[in-house]
């Protein structure tokens, strides 16, 4: 049986019948959306071109700020109520400075996306955005690509319900930050719901694996100024700076040590690269739990002790 933390106060709420048996009915908010060809209804907050065809990796970025903003559901389009439902990877979920893109959702809407969505849900999915961007940009114009998604998918999906949302500036687009502490926790792969301490431990393994010497992405373009170039740039600038202390361009067989001098300049870099370890570790937040923060704000209704979190 799948599980999630949840205060005992708050009304279980189960996925749509069915969805264990791949057969996940279309609840009843979502009966009014478009279907695409293969009768998937297709969410509000899809892109579609001119002719209706929907573009489920590229969102309409109009209508997920709307979303957003009225407080509408990122799936069906319709009012939320208290219950806000996020789903995403596990950055996303927990760590203490995650965010999400995508709007906040009814349960049901979320949990027919978990168990059906391909993206979300089937081990076979393979798609890539990025090839297909020069075709979509011709056929939409421009589009906007979360560069801030894994590279590939997560090895599971973490929902969390919130009572309320704010709004911020990440990089210059908008995210979501559901307040916390969370009122739920679930964990979903392959379109099912996961036992919640077989989920959390899921999520640990992927965060060992990543804090190892993992294989680095492939860098992806964007909008910045070439690194080589400001490098290029902060060398003109220190010969200039040197020509105007010393009168003259640094020139072989000056009469100083060049092995010398290098290696007091590695000594100064060394000490600056300390420095920096060291206001990084006092600009750092303390490791959240959001599963601890959940038993101190509500002991009543925590799991208890050594459960960490075990389904109720």
């Amino acid at each position: 049986m799948a599980g999630s933390w949840k205060r005992p106060r708050h009304p279980r709420q189960s996925a749509p019948h069915g969805a264990e048996e791949g057969k996940c009915p279309v609840p009843d908010r979502m009966k009014s959306l478009d279907r695409d060809k293969r009768g998937y209804p297709i969410p509000c907050i899809v892109m579609r071109d001119a002719d209706g065809r929907p573009f489920f990796a590229v969102n309409d970025e109009g209508r997920r700020r709307e979303c957003i903003v009225r407080k509408l559901c990122g799936i069906c389009g319709q009012r939320l109520a208290k219950d806000l439902w996020f789903a995403g990877g596990p950055r996303s979920a927990l760590h203490q400075r995650g965010a999400f893109r995508d709007p906040a959702m009814h349960y049901e809407c979320m949990a027919y996306a978990l168990s059906v969505c391909p993206y979300l849900s089937s081990d076979s999915y393979r798609s890539n955005i990025r090839p297909l961007i020069p075709a979509l940009e011709a056929r939409l114009g421009t589009l906007l690509v979360d560069n801030t998604m894994l590279p590939r998918r997560p090895d599971v999906f973490v929902a969390v319900m919130s009572y309320g949302q704010s709004v911020n500036a990440l990089d210059g687009d908008m995210v979501i930050r559901p307040l916390r502490p969370y009122h739920a926790i679930e964990f979903w792969s392959r379109g099912k719901q996961l036992e919640f301490v077989t989920g959390l431990d899921t999520v640990r393994r992927g965060a060992q694996r990543m804090s190892a010497d993992a294989p680095q992405p492939a860098p992806t373009p964007n909008a910045g100024t070439p690194i080589w170039d400001l490098v290029i740039a902060d060398m003109k600038g220190r010969d200039a700076l040197g020509l105007r202390k010393y009168r003259t361009r640094l020139q072989a067989n000056n009469g100083r040590d060049a092995l010398l001098d290098a290696y007091h300049e590695a000594l100064d870099l060394c000490v600056y690269l300390r420095q920096a370890i060291e206001e990084r570790k006092l600009a750092e937040p303390v490791a959240w739990n959001p599963i601890t923060e959940m038993r101190q704000r509500h002991p009543r209704h925590a799991a208890p002790d050594g459960a960490e979190g075990k389904p109720r």
